[in-house]
């Protein structure tokens, strides 16, 4: 963002950088240092280091935390917090947590019986998610109440990668060595890739007008 590169490291700080000489700017303690990618939003960092569920920083006062959830209070860390339409959500364990941004206060929960989800993405008023378990999910990003759900707990699509939304289609790759399309608004499955090897990441998604879509991974705005 304006010519700065932020990155978390782990058992170190979150750190910013110039992006023409790659020059040091500043780093911001952690006792352990950041387990997360950070996500950048109204002048405002949020990640997740190796002691608390997930941390506010407000970039013109860096002496001290916006706020902070510690050890487990929204339920585990968070792989990649992300913003939508101007609310924070974040993967904590078996939870997706919706956050006001400014406060940290909880909007609303939910939480999955199969295990860890992968970090969120936003399309279309939705939410999406998938577990390392197997389940997909499609959310009401106002409230959190379940809109459709793909798959059971460790059914066939145990999954590491997260999903990528564009054009009301929700794509992610599993250990099965498939990727999986579905219709964004109805969970319906579209088509399938049936490789050879296990897909880890996330997929890119580039449109015929050029524009590109990623997972939630990398803690941009979706």
């Amino acid at each position: 963002n304006n010519g700065i590169v932020y990155c978390g490291q782990r058992f170190y700080d979150l750190d910013a950088y110039d992006w023409n000489t790659g020059a040091s700017i500043w780093g911001y303690g952690a006792p352990i240092g950041f387990s997360s990618n950070p996500c950048f939003w109204n002048n405002m960092l949020f990640a997740d280091n190796e002691l608390i569920d997930l941390e506010a920083v407000d970039l013109a006062n860096l002496n001290t935390s916006k706020w902070r959830y510690w050890q487990g209070q929204l339920g585990g860390a968070s792989l990649a917090p992300t913003i939508y339409d101007n609310k924070l959500y974040a993967d904590n364990g078996p939870n997706i947590n919706c956050l006001n941004p400014m406060t940290g206060a909880v909007l609303w929960k939910y939480t999955s019986s199969s295990s860890t989800f992968r970090p969120p993405v936003g399309m279309n008023g939705k939410i999406y998610a998938n577990t390392k378990g197997g389940e997909l999910i499609a959310l009401n990003a106002e409230n959190g109440s379940l809109v459709w759900k793909y798959g059971t707990h460790e059914i066939s699509n145990p999954s590491q990668g997260q999903v990528t939304a564009a054009n009301d289609v929700v794509i992610y790759g599993n250990w099965n060595n498939n990727i999986l399309a579905f219709n964004a608004t109805t969970g319906m499955p579209l088509w399938g890739y049936f490789g050879t090897k296990p897909f880890y990441s996330g997929i890119l998604i580039v449109d015929n007008a050029g524009n590109q879509y990623h997972s939630a991974f990398s803690g941009n705005k979706q």
